[in-house]
């Protein structure tokens, strides 16, 4: 197959954009990515939702059109879109306490191993899922998603769709077709003629797009008119959750389906580490519409995260009254939140050691959380959003100033993408805020991105 290289009229004859490219965002790609961006990227295919890839001289440019700031975190780069605003993006990002990012790895030319997966990113609210190690993967689960369960749920509802499938189409040797074999053998040829439960069972034989199948069980599994009482998992895709929760730790979805199941099941203080869990989650990760559990989130008593529901009692949160652990008395509010089971670290139970998130603040962890959920409870009006924001900027200075370099990077993260940030204007300053955070840890590969989304930012946005 013939590699495409920079026009012989460009000042960087002779240079493949994989080169290019790397160069621009201090990243060595992977064999897959390589591959995609020197031979696929300029090629066209009509399978599947998402079939317009962008090409590498677009993703060269200083602001690439492609990239959605803010909604869209500063570490995703865009590769493939559906041309209705929604985009398969590569995700670079550290390796994360709680479960691998990906195994298809870059690595950052000036720092440590930048682990990659690439992550179905939807423009109508920031969601964002999982859905390959790499794009390989993640176009397979595009070209199946219909012929699972559910599979016409996409969003909100069941969507109609005129787009054309790999399974109406004769297999041949296309450029895609063969890219696809390179890195993921016979599976797209195998798992073509399939669908329904035989579908699932292949993706889960081959350890293919977990997080993106697990999700669509549970939707399949979903009651229509789903509320906060609908959620009883069966003991298959139970163990599934719990699976996808352990390998996928930042996402909330899987928490939130445990510790309502948990809790149905009578078995609070489960409920009460999901529920813990899952608010160390970014809000974007709940895939609450299509779960059926947006009731919690939004109208007259909407909370800015599901745990924090005010019918959420059966954890204590929102509670007003809590009991002392020896019950000699009370403790009102949050003010007991310490007493919740620290499940968001990673506790060594014989020596009561912590690791992981435990370092995310460097403070007592019951202590940082309790501060971090009164400002997201807030006042009666709701959680005040700028203060969230301008709290989270200076917990990462304070680490940044400390050495914590890594958790700087997340509260900086945090700062803009855990619930979201308002006006629109500040996320100006706080782009810049993570960009100058990444140069400072170290990681010139997640600063250039974040530079990227600036410059995208102030180009959409004129601010």
């Amino acid at each position: 197959m013939p590699v495409l290289s920079v026009s012989s009229s460009s000042p960087h004859a002779n240079r493949r954009w994989s080169q290019l490219l790397g160069e621009r965002y201090a990243l060595q790609w992977s064999a897959e990515l390589s591959a995609w961006f020197d031979e696929v990227a300029w090629q066209s295919w009509r399978w599947g939702e998402f079939c317009h890839p962008v090409t590498p001289k677009v993703l060269l440019d200083d602001a690439p059109e492609p990239c959605w700031p803010p909604l869209m975190p500063p570490n995703f780069l865009p590769l493939v879109g559906n041309n209705q605003g929604d985009w398969l993006c590569l995700r670079v990002g550290l390796t994360d306490p709680d479960g691998q990012l990906g195994s298809q790895s870059c690595r950052d030319t000036f720092g440590d191993l930048v682990p990659t997966d690439v992550v179905h990113w939807y423009h109508g609210g920031g969601d964002w899922l999982p859905w390959g190690d790499g794009l390989a993967e993640a176009l397979l689960f595009d070209w199946s998603v219909r012929r699972l369960p559910s599979g016409e749920v996409r969003h909100a509802d069941p969507a109609e769709s005129s787009e054309e499938t790999a399974e109406t189409h004769a297999w041949g040797a296309s450029p895609i077709e063969s890219w696809m074999e390179q890195q993921l053998g016979d599976a797209a040829r195998v798992m073509r003629p399939l669908a329904g439960s035989d579908l699932v069972a292949a993706f889960h034989e081959r350890d293919l797009s977990h997080a993106a199948v697990v999700c669509q069980e549970a939707i399949h599994a979903t009651p229509h008119d789903a509320g906060d009482s609908a959620w009883v998992l069966d003991r298959c895709l139970r163990n599934r959750v719990e699976t996808t929760a352990e390998r996928f730790g930042e996402l909330a979805w899987p928490h939130e389906l445990l510790g309502q199941d948990a809790m149905h099941r009578g078995s609070t203080q489960e409920a009460s580490r999901h529920f813990t869990r899952a608010l160390l989650c970014s809000r974007f990760t709940d895939q609450s519409v299509r779960l059926k559990t947006s009731w919690a989130t939004s109208g007259n008593d909407a909370a800015v995260k599901f745990p924090l529901h005010p019918t959420n009692r059966w954890t204590g949160w929102g509670a007003d009254v809590w009991a002392t652990p020896d019950g000699s008395g009370e403790e009102r509010g949050l003010s007991a939140l310490h007493r919740l089971p620290v499940t968001g670290w990673n506790r060594n139970a014989e020596t009561d050691d912590v690791s992981g998130d435990a370092a995310f603040v460097n403070v007592d962890p019951s202590a940082w959380m309790h501060e971090y959920v009164d400002r997201l409870v807030g006042s009666d009006e709701g959680c005040d959003l700028q203060d969230l924001t301008r709290w989270l900027i200076r917990s990462s200075e304070t680490a940044l100033a400390r050495g914590l370099k890594t958790e700087s990077l997340r509260l900086a993260m945090a700062a803009g993408w855990d619930v979201g940030a308002e006006p629109l204007r500040d996320y100006g300053g706080v782009l810049e805020h993570y960009a100058r955070t990444c140069e400072a840890s170290g990681y010139e590969s997640l600063s250039r991105l974040g530079w990227t989304h600036r410059r995208c930012f102030r180009a959409r946005y004129g601010v």
